[in-house]
């Protein structure tokens, strides 16, 4: 008998223990969302060179039709970003009639010129109103100026030159 109650003792305390790892405690969960946010504007920079030269070189052929020179802008916008290039004008100045004047005092020559839009002397480049170069996202927009020949033998000896405004706009 002595042997029927140490396997009923034994098995009690296995069934015992059982019990006592088997019920574990019952675990609570909340579930929280996160929401991950960014707010995108369009945004655009005007970029290298960031001063864009028109080198015309020296000594300007005479009996030349035009003499061109050419130079490119980066316009840097957020993909799909519409944007306008314009050149202003200074003073009296209109599309067909910029002049660059000399830098000697008293030299009242000047040489007319114009800017063109791409490569070549074909595609007017003016102001937001007339003739501006229209683009979406980021492009290397190329500009050409072509001075007329007409102005050259006319004109003192300098070193001539004008400064172009070129506004960078967009929505």
């Amino acid at each position: 008998m002595q042997f029927t109650r140490s396997v009923f003792f034994s098995l009690f305390g296995f069934g015992l223990t059982i019990g006592l790892l088997g019920a574990a405690p019952a675990m609570a969960q909340v579930t929280q969302n996160l929401e991950a946010t960014v707010s995108v504007v369009d945004a655009c920079t005007l970029g290298a060179p960031s001063v864009a030269t028109l080198d015309f070189g020296t000594n300007l052929a005479v009996g030349a039709t035009s003499n061109e020179a050419d130079t490119t802008f980066a316009v840097d916008c957020n993909d799909g970003a519409p944007w306008t290039l314009a050149a202003e004008f200074t003073g009296g100045e209109t599309v067909n009639n910029r002049l660059m004047t000399g830098a000697i005092a008293g030299n009242t020559s000047a040489i007319s010129w114009e800017l063109f839009a791409g490569d070549g002397c074909a595609t007017p480049w003016g102001d937001a109103i007339t003739d501006p170069i229209t683009g979406t996202g980021p492009q290397t927009v190329d500009v050409s100026g072509c001075i007329l020949n007409n102005t050259v033998p006319n004109v003192q000896g300098d070193t001539y030159t004008e400064e172009v405004t070129v506004d960078l706009t967009f929505t």
